[in-house]
């Protein structure tokens, strides 16, 4: 029954995400948060995070909701990352980019020794593929955050819009895939808890597969909020030079104008004179 932790998709991932880690791995706390998870009817920590995770929309490492007090947080901006550089500080090694890289590969590692000693047959298939494909799925959305930000700054974005923009795109994928993994939370008997989760992994996988083919940007749940953006902050750097180039040619006319007005004003003096 315990093995649904290991037929994981791409928000699990983030739920174990400080398994492991420095912050985590005092025998202390290890005693503390298996202790924990068994008495809540678990087998073991990273069952019980599993579990969890099926409940939480945006995982906790983006920014707890709890740091909007009485809505007074943008709602815009994750706080887990408020600018770009604290998501990619673009040095190759800082920023939580890196921190979901590194923490992502270790879970894959430990996920695929983990159904390789526990599981058989095609449940072991199964498991490793959804355990690769989430993984491959982190990474391609890292890259593809990173990416867009670079990519509609170039275009002329500003960088504190785009990001707020981007950050929306974050939550809008995170709820898409709470929606598409709604079976496997609720009130549920414990003899159906692991068939009702791995159905809701795969239909977490199912969606993960649509934002993949549309390259995210294109994915119907996203493009709308990529292309009102476009279309209301972003002026491209084809259109800055056409306008530009439209500025420049007004001026001289404006100057070829003014001259010959001044000349025909000189003429009429004259006569007058």
């Amino acid at each position: 029954a315990a093995a649904h932790r290991m037929f994981i998709h791409f928000v699990n991932f983030h739920a174990l995400v400080n398994v492991g880690s420095a912050e985590h791995a005092t025998n202390a706390l290890v005693m503390k948060f298996e202790a924990d998870a068994i008495k809540a009817g678990h087998r073991g920590e990273e069952e019980a995070l599993v579990s969890a995770s099926f409940k939480i929309e945006v995982p906790v490492i983006f920014g707890s909701d709890s740091q909007n007090y009485f809505g007074t947080r943008d709602s815009r901006v994750l706080p887990g990352m408020k600018t770009f550089e604290e998501w990619d500080s673009g040095d190759g090694y800082t920023g939580l980019r890196y921190v979901l890289a590194q923490t992502a590969k270790n879970a894959k590692e430990r996920l695929t020794e983990s159904a390789n000693l526990n599981l058989t047959g095609n449940g072991l298939l199964v498991a490793l593929d959804m355990i690769a494909t989430s993984y491959q799925f982190v990474i391609a959305f890292l890259n593809w955050l990173s990416q867009e930000f670079q990519d509609l700054v170039g275009r002329g974005g500003d960088k504190d819009t785009t990001w707020k923009l981007l950050c929306q795109s974050i939550q809008k994928i995170f709820t898409t895939l709470h929606s598409a993994r709604q079976a496997g939370r609720g009130r549920m008997d414990p003899g159906d808890k692991p068939s009702l989760m791995m159905w809701g992994s795969l239909q977490a996988h199912r969606r993960m597969q649509v934002f993949i083919a549309h390259q995210f940007n294109g994915d119907p749940d996203l493009f709308y909020i990529l292309n009102k953006h476009l279309q209301d902050n972003v002026a491209l750097k084809k259109d800055v030079t056409r306008i530009e180039a439209e500025v420049v040619w007004a001026k001289a006319e404006i100057l070829s104008t003014t001259k010959t007005i001044d000349m025909l004003t000189t003429k009429v003096n004259r006569r007058s004179g």
